[in-house]
């Protein structure tokens, strides 16, 4: 095989990005022309191979580029799987961690003083409603400090709506 040298032409009508056709190029282009020689052969002894013979081989190159970018897959998601470990492993993951979580804490926060504002509303009115309740009861005072006094009162209130048509 001869190599070309920067004056001659590129082979087969070929140009070179940088227009030098030193070793490095030539190389590239006697492989290039190998290859080229290489799938003529293939294409006119593929007419000479029997049918079955044709398609048993295009399934196995088919199922081989199929396993072949099965296992680029794979390569990738192994990839992102050490990119994740890596920024796990940064020392300022922790910090962003606790950057996250601040918005929540502060939405968590101002949730907490809104309900707190909501059930101490709901508690006096409760109070008055069970003042109310002792002072217009005919049961003494000392009766509604009972713990099981208070469960008959909630059952009774709760059986009372039944109990009226």
């Amino acid at each position: 095989m001869r190599t070309h040298n920067t004056n001659e032409t590129p082979p087969s009508g070929q140009s070179c990005p940088d227009g030098n056709w030193g070793p490095e190029n030539a190389h590239e282009a006697a492989t290039d022309l190998a290859g080229a020689a290489f799938a003529r052969a293939l294409r006119q002894g593929e007419q000479a191979v029997p049918h079955d013979i044709r398609e048993r081989l295009r399934v196995a190159r088919l199922a081989a580029v199929h396993a072949h970018q099965r296992a680029l897959a794979r390569q990738a998601a192994q990839d992102e799987a050490s990119t994740v470990a890596r920024r796990r492993q940064s020392p300022f993951s922790g910090w962003r961690k606790a950057l996250a979580a601040l918005p929540i804490a502060a939405a968590a926060g101002i949730g907490a003083i809104f309900m707190q504002g909501a059930v101490s509303e709901d508690v006096p009115h409760q109070q008055v409603e069970t003042d109310l309740h002792i002072l217009s009861s005919e049961v003494p005072p000392s009766a509604f400090a009972d713990p099981a006094f208070g469960e008959y009162l909630k059952r009774q209130k709760l059986d009372a709506p039944h109990a009226r048509p």
